[in-house]
């Protein structure tokens, strides 16, 4: 059987025995790509909506038949399988994925401190990223499938700056400075308003006596805060470059032990003129998604979750809301906001990519770092009783298409059995259990008319106005809302009712 090579960090390429093949039929390329990442059989009626969601069931079908005959006529016969009701990628023996290589080498390594093992892998796998996924591809008649290929595009940018960042900490650990410096640096051209990998940047120059670039790192940090999106640089940054220009941070010898000598990504500054904190609770466990954009607006939605989560009965709380409309985002930040709460941690569960109710339980445990024992049970026994004494929040993320009675019964034995445990669910439709509390996600707030008595400053106070301004900077630095623009970027905001990533997707053509 012939070598498969497919690679979709970038633009999307597939070499067939080391022979690049090409087509030039977009949805050829979806329907593959969400094959091979998903890792899933899927029914037919399930890809041709996904693909062709405008169009009947019979002509949906014969254009799903059209691209799996596409497909198999690129590559030959034996990579898919494709009966009457269902279609699935078959040869995986022969079949190369780089966003597959990547994840394998980066879930074990992350969170957490890195082995020399895990650096070496990590090392391979930020060699793989080049690119976002599927970057340039879109499909404007198939918004499911952009949801998807959005998510899954923000899902490996966190991974490549967890990555990164992990490879800064642990070469500054062994005192490669260095390497180090090279890989904070790989971080900051990756995410160049990332303030806290540039106060990273700052002590690693410092303290490989370059002081006079840890002043400049400063000043770029400072001048990019202020151009792209209107503020200053934290206290943390203002008093560590204080520090600096005060020569207080010292530089460290080659070859001395570097463990406590750098702060953590997001942490604070440690120098010999700060005593170290003992006797502080341990961080809360928590392996929320790091998003690659700073969260906007949705105060009040935060602070009314919030509320509800610290309601004594509220235990099963659904964030419901259409695809697009921004759940994942906001229940990432609102759960950030529950690590206080919880001894045992916050724990986010990804379900999207899940088939059948049965791998929930698994998901689950794989977050939680749980271990089975052949000998003690059932797996669904031993679960429980470990979380029965656990104080934890659960997300679990994307469950619309897991709500069935099956689907849920673990859930809500989880609740049954371990008082202290709460749930947080981001679904399009709701549970429909008992003790379950709604929380309805609508679009971000809208202003009424870009003329009236509205200013230039008070439009952007607007989230939809200020989300479009944040994502159309990424694509063209130098974005400004004027009075030129102001009404057409009103009414994209109006025409997508707040949507975010419809919002994301039309700031990315500017």
């Amino acid at each position: 059987m012939p070598n498969l090579k497919i690679v979709l960090f970038g633009s999307p390429r597939i070499y067939l025995n080391s022979t690049p093949i090409s087509t030039d039929r977009r949805k050829a390329i979806a329907l593959l790509a969400y094959l091979v990442v998903n890792r899933q059989t899927y029914s037919r009626e399930a890809l041709a909506t996904l693909l062709w969601p405008e169009f009947t069931a019979s002509k949906s079908f014969a254009y799903l038949r059209r691209t799996i005959w596409e497909i198999n006529n690129a590559l030959g016969e034996g990579w898919l399988s494709a009966d009457r009701d269902q279609v699935s990628w078959q040869n995986w023996e022969n079949t190369w994925l780089d966003v597959a290589i990547y994840q394998e080498l980066v879930s074990p390594c992350l969170p957490g401190e890195a082995s020399e093992q895990c650096l070496t892998d990590l090392e391979e796998a930020t060699q793989l990223y080049q690119g976002d996924f599927l970057a340039g591809f879109t499909l404007p008649d198939a918004p499911a499938f952009d949801e998807w290929q959005f998510f899954t595009a923000e899902k490996m940018r966190a991974l490549q700056s967890q990555a990164l960042e992990t490879l800064t900490i642990g070469y500054t650990k062994i005192n490669e400075i260095s390497r180090a410096i090279d890989y904070n640096h790989r971080l900051i051209t990756f995410d160049p308003v990332n303030e806290a990998a540039h106060r990273l940047m700052m002590s690693l120059y410092a303290r490989s006596n370059q002081r006079t670039a840890a002043l400049r790192q400063y000043e770029v940090i400072k001048q990019l805060l202020g151009t792209q999106l209107g503020v200053d640089p934290q206290p943390e940054t203002e008093a560590l470059y204080a520090q600096i220009k005060a020569g207080e941070i010292a530089a460290t010898p080659v070859g001395t032990p570097n463990e406590a000598s750098l702060p953590q990504i997001a942490g604070q500054v440690q120098t010999e003129h700060q005593p170290k904190k003992v006797d502080s609770p341990p961080t809360p466990v928590t392996n929320l998604p790091i998003p690659p954009t700073p969260f906007i607006g949705r105060v009040k939605e935060i602070t009314e979750i919030d509320q509800m989560l610290a309601q004594e009965n509220c235990r099963l709380l659904t964030l419901l809301g259409p695809g697009g409309i921004g759940k994942t985002r906001l229940a990432i930040q609102a759960a950030e906001q529950q690590l206080s709460r919880f001894n045992d941690g916050v724990h986010f569960i990804p379900l999207a990519a899940l088939a059948d109710p049965e791998s929930i339980l698994p998901a689950i445990a794989k977050v939680l770092r749980f271990s089975f024992d052949e000998n003690a049970g059932a797996a669904r026994d031993q679960l429980l009783d470990y979380l029965r004494v656990k104080k934890l929040l659960l997300v679990l993320d994307n469950y619309e298409h897991l709500s069935n009675d099956a689907g849920i019964r673990l859930p809500l034995d989880i609740l049954q059995n371990a008082k202290d445990v709460k749930i947080l669910v981001t679904s399009r439709a709701r549970l429909n259990v008992q003790g379950e509390y709604l929380f309805t996600v609508s679009g971000m707030s809208i202003p009424v008319s870009a003329n009236g008595n509205e200013t230039l400053d008070s439009l952007q106070n607007y989230s939809s106005v200020g989300l479009f301004l944040q994502s159309a900077r990424r694509v063209s630095p130098g974005f400004r809302l004027t009075d030129a623009n102001r009404s057409a970027i009103v009414q994209i905001c109006q025409l997508l009712q707040g949507m975010p990533l419809g919002i994301e997707l039309a700031a990315a053509w500017v």
